[in-house]
């Protein structure tokens, strides 16, 4: 699974192309994708987003 922050027109199209990727923006991100994906693959804006939205701190 691939998450980004916000939409992305080429993001999308080229997720289009790959089967077994699912690809979603993180507002529409949900538990049940994360838990059923073997890999998840956020990008770096999303991570800072998602991290302070749960209250983690997140190190770099």
């Amino acid at each position: 699974m691939f998450v980004s922050d916000v939409f992305n027109d080429n993001v999308e199209l080229s997720l289009r192309n790959v089967p077994s990727v699912l690809g979603v923006s993180l507002s529409d991100l949900n538990t049940y994708d994360i838990v059923n994906s073997e890999v998840l693959v956020l990008t770096e804006s999303a991570a800072k987003v998602f991290s302070e939205e749960e209250g983690v701190v997140a190190e770099a």
